[in-house]
């Protein structure tokens, strides 16, 4: 690995450093202030990030009740359905034997 390319990746490890602590100082030099937008970028995005995940979470426990109280309605629905329906049959029947 050339030198450059060796004192890229420890600056790029520096950075990555900085960005999971959540340090930046903020300097005069462009360098500095480029580095520490980038930093502050990268944290809102978690930050961000967090907030969208805590969203769907909730919006996925509500859906998830929904559906069970579907299936539940279903189910005693084709229940009921059902057993209206035997008892149609039954009284069909009950009607051909008397006749």
């Amino acid at each position: 690995m050339s030198s450059l390319g060796a004192s890229a990746l420890r600056h790029l490890e520096k950075l990555l450093e900085k960005i999971k602590k959540g340090t930046g100082v903020i300097g005069r030099s462009p360098p500095k202030l480029l580095e520490y937008i980038m930093v502050s970028i990268v944290r809102a995005g978690e930050k961000i990030e967090l907030v969208i995940i805590y969203f769907v979470n909730l919006i996925m426990k509500y859906l998830l009740k929904f559906q069970k109280s579907l299936f539940e309605s279903v189910l005693l629905a084709s229940l009921w359905a059902g057993l209206l329906f035997t008892i149609a049959l039954l009284v069909i029947a009950i009607l051909n034997v008397l006749r």
